[in-house]
């Protein structure tokens, strides 16, 4: 899964903000601080 920036595969935690669009694009209900769309 390297869609992102091919970080979100690695064992290097990626940045904040990899680490929320990842978020996005697996499970968009649970991003809800960068998403803010009530679940």
């Amino acid at each position: 899964m390297t869609s992102v920036s091919g970080r979100a595969c690695e064992r290097t935690p990626p940045n904040s903000s990899e680490v929320g669009q990842a978020i996005e694009v697996q499970h968009p209900q649970l991003n809800t601080s960068t998403n803010k769309v009530p679940s």
